[in-house]
């Protein structure tokens, strides 16, 4: 049992939970600002809410920034970060000294595909944060151009 690979597979799945809800609000509120839309409080949103109305904002883009394969994955965030803090070590931990090997070695598994799809989706909010915001930032320059000078 490597306890010490599974203790850094946890916290790096954490980092990317984290980076992932970051960088989420961050295209919400980048897009909302284009597009005018008003934003309550972006820090105040649940991380559900706040895929809903990025998704929303999202499918109406020529291109949207986000597959539907991220927003799945979105979806199931809160689902896969409660089983990594209150599940994953208690599903060996407790179990019988006959079963305890094989239900870690299920627990790592479990946090290593987790953490391995996170890296890819944060990866893919990144991008498209810095995308949005490249193109955001053109656009104001460009209205900035037309507007007469005082």
């Amino acid at each position: 049992m490597d306890i010490d690979r599974l203790y850094w597979t946890c916290g790096k799945t954490l980092d990317y939970c984290q980076r992932i809800e970051h960088d989420l609000r961050l295209l919400l509120s980048i897009l909302s600002a284009w597009r005018n839309i008003p934003l309550e409080d972006k820090e105040r949103l649940t991380l559900g809410q706040a895929i809903v109305k990025l998704e929303a904002i999202d499918k109406e883009s020529e291109r949207p920034y986000l597959a539907k394969q991220d927003y799945l994955l979105l979806r199931s965030l809160r689902n896969r970060r409660n089983d990594l803090v209150h599940d994953c070590f208690q599903r060996f931990l407790y179990a019988k000294e006959e079963e305890r090997l094989a239900r870690f070695e299920e627990s790592l598994r479990r946090v290593e595909r987790t953490k391995n799809e996170l890296e890819s989706l944060w990866k893919s909010l990144e991008d498209a944060r810095i995308e949005a915001y490249e193109a955001y930032r053109r656009s104001m320059e460009k209205d900035e151009r037309k507007a007469p000078r005082p």
